[in-house]
């Protein structure tokens, strides 16, 4: 079985420093970066309806 370099820990700590760095530039990543598009575009369609 293969011993891993570094703990998993590291790996977590390295991922919420790059998270918060993004917050401090003004990134949100929660919000979509895209316009939602016309009002048609919502409306379903299907062959019954």
């Amino acid at each position: 079985m293969k011993k891993r370099t570094q703990p998993a820990k590291d790996l977590y700590q390295q991922i919420t420093d790059q998270i918060l760095e993004a917050l401090e530039q003004g990134v949100m990543p929660w919000q979509k970066p895209w316009d939602s598009g016309w009002p048609q575009m919502a409306i379903p369609c299907n062959g019954e309806s």
